[in-house]
């Protein structure tokens, strides 16, 4: 009987490309093999990434593990941020091949709104729902989805866009893929 380490590791990243990401973590703690096996870049691209972690240590420390170069998609969404990690945060993101990201619930109205679109222009998708973006952050926002080449997915629900000019609001709808703009005024 032939040795599974004896297959080529094109098979293995065949074999290894089914595995959950969930059961891909597991794999990399059985075995030095394993680990080298399942630590391709690829196997990991498609592995959501809990916010936590990033906040604590880092997106750069992330990106510096090879196995996680591709990641693409990253949830802080109820993560807990000082001014200053969510300021670092919308800095480092455009520096990453990052192409989604959820900020659902994280109280963004302390970030200059400039960073803030910086950060959405690079990224395909994100999640600004019930952030507590102001009207300038909202319209700027909405402004830099009119100019972006990758942004096709926004999520503006639970912000208040009574203040956003109408015209600015019709072109970024129709421009974009997906668009949620629920808006929730306190009367």
């Amino acid at each position: 009987m032939a040795s599974l380490f004896a297959l080529p590791v094109e098979k293995w990243q065949q074999i290894l490309a089914k595995v959950s990401p969930d059961d891909l973590r597991n794999v990399t703690l059985t075995s030095t093999f394993m680990n080298r096996m399942a630590s391709f870049p690829e196997l990991w691209a498609g592995m959501k990434v809990k916010g936590r972690k990033v906040r604590d240590n880092g997106l750069q420390e992330l990106f510096n593990i090879s196995r996680f170069q591709k990641i693409k998609q990253i949830d802080f969404s109820e993560v807990n941020f000082t001014p200053e990690q969510l300021e670092k945060l919308m800095d480092d993101i455009p520096e990453f091949p990052l192409e989604d990201i959820n900020l659902k619930y994280i109280n963004l109205s302390g970030v200059p709104a400039d960073k803030l679109t910086r950060t959405v222009s690079h990224l395909h998708t994100i999640n600004l729902q019930f952030t507590s973006l102001s009207t300038d952050q909202c319209t700027q926002v909405l402004n830099t989805s009119l100019t972006s080449t990758t942004l096709a997915n926004l999520n503006l629900a639970g912000n208040n866009l009574s203040g956003v000019p109408a015209d600015i609001l019709a072109m970024a709808v129709g421009r974009l893929k997906i668009v949620y703009l629920l808006s929730l005024i306190h009367i």
